[in-house]
């Protein structure tokens, strides 16, 4: 897929493919959604007609009921069961005169049975059936309709559970000629009856399905032909069927749990071919009682769609096929083409053809395009021209750029000689700035030992001064011990006299005492005398010390400062030097990138002949094909005199004649580099 135009095309189908799909979904839903909607109007209106029907019938079973309540034979048989309370024969005063009026009414309504009529005593006991010879039981455990009306004396009409089974009741009151409520009496139609005069098609029917709660009054003291439910009919779940409104009912796809949740509410269910909509049937006071189904046929409906989908698909297909085919004519008319044209103009850009062609007039992109592109070889034609000429200008401008780089190579290599003659000048002076460095931080060190024990001399003087002074208070101390002695003797010798020859031994003690005591003081004398003396050589000699330490602290600054001096000339002789060496590696670089820009020199004039060479190949007027074919031909001479001088054959020049400017143009241009370095040391092997 290498056309622009395929692309677009391709993202054109891409992009109709994907609209045409989201359209066609989208008719396929509309389409569904309303046979859905007229599926659900179908079943509207069926359900509608269903419920028509039965209401229509409880209005006719209700207006029979009504005659039947107002017969005057009714009432007398009433009066008469009051009086006697013969149930018997009070009852049949009333089926004599039934049986008439059933027939008449039979044959009027169009009815395929004569109408079943109940009549009831108050408040819940059958007083006769016309239909059947049970007569005087209670029923008040399950007929709420008849306990209803003999309470509040009103008509009911409701589908309603009793001994018949599971039918239409219409039931009207009795009342005599002054209002007194007698009983009450009730029409009864089969429910099977009346759903089968709803208009139904094939796969088409209403059923009615019985909850079995109730199964057993529907069928106590009956026998099977007495009802309309049959112990042995079809259950489902909590439902028995009851009846169909035709023979096409088929609940093999009704599930269980789906028709007992229609005793609560209305639920529908649905397959590729049949559809069932149940809802609850409810008696006159609401209880659910049974379920009602309409089963309805969805294979024309499935098949509806089915069609419509696939018409839809196809269709869409067809459409969307037609547009990509337009589009495809389309780009490739009105883009490919175009494009084509200034893609081969663009290769003879390629092979070097700068000649001026014609441009598309069009006002779109691709017209400004192949504007572009004559604009492109105009420019291209300019630069061509301004880079023969600066290749004439490199050619003529190397040959002195390669003597000066032969200047620069001469004064590089005596720039090197002389920065290492320097840099052993250097190294030597770097030796002798060590030594001197070394010499400073060797006095420095003996300095400062000297002047710590100095230091340490004149802190023992000051110690030592200390501590003569504290001898010569001990000795005073001492001095005045003994002046107190001294007169402690004395009075002792006084008290001795005083004591006669007692105290002779004392007095001899106090004399004792008084020349220790004389001792002392002289001992204390002399021993002050050479404290003092001691201060006064300590102090001459701390004074001396404090004289020469601020000499000798000066000293160790100067040999601190002089040390410090040599390491900072020392760390400066040696960045001098590796400056030096520094210098020594650029001017030996030098050297080299002086030997390089001469090689470099040279490769530019074969580089400028080279650009020479290329530049010549691209034609910018109708002249460089003579020149290129005359530079080719003049390439191919020499080419077949290297062959000869390989082959160590002399053969005769062979004479071309250059072709007339028409042939040139046909010459290929791809033969570009006909005198490339290659070409020739393939020839020189």
């Amino acid at each position: 897929m290498k056309q622009i135009g395929t692309k677009i095309s391709l993202i054109i189908a891409i992009t109709a493919t994907v609209v045409f799909s989201i359209n066609n979904y989208y008719n396929i839903r509309h389409h569904y959604l309303n046979s859905k909607e007229n599926e659900k109007n179908y079943i509207r209106d069926k359900i509608s007609d269903y419920k028509k029907l039965i209401e229509a019938s409880k209005e006719k079973a209700l207006w029979v009921s009504s005659i039947y309540s107002n017969m005057s034979v009714a009432k007398e048989a009433y009066k008469n069961y009051k009086n006697t309370n013969q149930l018997q024969a009070s009852s049949l005063l009333i089926e004599k005169e039934i049986v008439a009026i059933n027939q008449t009414i039979k044959t009027n309504l169009n009815l395929e049975t004569d109408p079943k009529v109940h009549y009831h005593l108050p408040p819940a006991r059958s007083f006769i059936r016309c239909w059947t010879t049970t007569r005087g039981d209670d029923i008040s455990a399950f007929r709420a309709s008849v306990l209803k009306i003999s309470e509040n004396h009103k008509p009911i009409t409701a589908i309603e559970i009793g001994r018949g089974g599971f039918e239409l009741r219409a039931l009207a009151p009795i009342f005599d000629e002054k209002n007194n409520y007698l009983g009450s009496v009730e029409t009864l139609y089969a429910l099977e009856k009346i759903l089968q005069r709803i208009s139904s098609t094939q796969n088409e029917s209403f059923s009615i399905f019985m909850d079995t709660s109730y199964l057993k009054i529907a069928t106590e003291l009956l026998n099977q032909s007495a009802t309309n439910v049959k112990t042995q009919n079809l259950r489902i779940g909590k439902l028995i069927y009851v009846a169909s409104s035709n023979n096409n009912f088929k609940p093999q796809a009704i599930e269980k749990k789906y028709l007992n949740a229609a005793l609560t509410d209305t639920v529908e269910i649905q397959n590729d071919t049949l559809g069932y909509y149940s809802f609850p049937i409810k008696d006159f006071v609401g209880n659910s009682v049974g379920v009602v189904t309409f089963q309805y046929d969805r294979t024309l409906n499935v098949e509806s769609q089915k069609q419509s989908m696939t018409f839809n698909i196809l269709f869409s297909l067809a459409m969307l096929f037609l547009f990509i085919s337009i589009s495809f004519i389309f780009t490739r008319k009105i883009i490919t083409s175009p494009l084509l044209l200034n893609l081969q103009q663009l290769k003879k850009i390629e092979e070097g053809n700068l000649i001026p062609g014609t441009t598309n007039k069009r006002k779109d992109e691709i017209g400004r395009l192949s504007r572009f592109t004559e604009n492109m070889k105009s420019r291209l034609i300019n630069i061509v021209n301004e880079i023969r000429g600066i290749s004439n200008n490199i050619t003529t401008n190397s040959k002195d750029f390669e003597a000066i780089s032969e200047e620069m190579v001469s004064n590089s290599n005596q720039l090197a000689a002389s920065s290492e003659e320097l840099a052993a000048s250097i190294q030597e002076m770097v030796a002798s700035i060590n030594q001197n460095k070394e010499n400073a931080l060797n006095t420095e060190q003996v300095v400062m030992r000297s002047s710590e024990i100095i230091e340490d001399g004149f802190v023992t003087m000051q110690k030592t001064l200390l501590s003569f002074n504290l001898i010569t208070e001990k000795v005073k101390s001492i001095q005045d011990i003994a002046t107190k002695i001294d007169i402690l003797s004395i009075n002792a010798a006084l008290e001795a006299k005083k004591a006669g020859d007692y105290g002779k031994g004392f007095s001899v003690v106090a004399q004792e005492i008084r020349r220790l005591s004389d001792f002392s003081s002289r001992t204390s004398e002399e021993i002050s005398s050479i404290t003092n003396a001691s201060i006064e050589l300590t102090n001459k000699s701390s004074k001396i010390m404090e004289n020469i330490l601020p000499s000798i602290h000066e000293i160790v600054k100067q040999i601190q400062e002089i040390s410090f001096a040599s390491v900072e000339q020392n760390s400066a002789a040696e960045q001098i030097n590796m400056a030096i060496d520094q210098f020594i590696v650029v001017s030996q670089s030098n050297a080299k990138y002086s030997d390089l820009i001469k090689e470099l020199a040279h490769y530019l004039q074969d580089y400028s002949g080279k650009l020479s060479n290329s530049i010549s190949q691209f034609v910018t007027d109708e002249k460089d094909y003579t020149h290129l074919s005359e530079k080719l031909f003049l390439d191919i001479q020499k080419a077949i005199e290297k062959y000869n001088d390989f082959q160590g054959k002399k053969f005769k020049n062979i004479d071309i004649e250059l072709p007339q400017r028409k042939e040139i143009k046909n010459i290929n241009l791809n033969l570009n580099n006909a005198n490339d370095k290659d070409f020739d040391d393939n020839w020189n092997m």
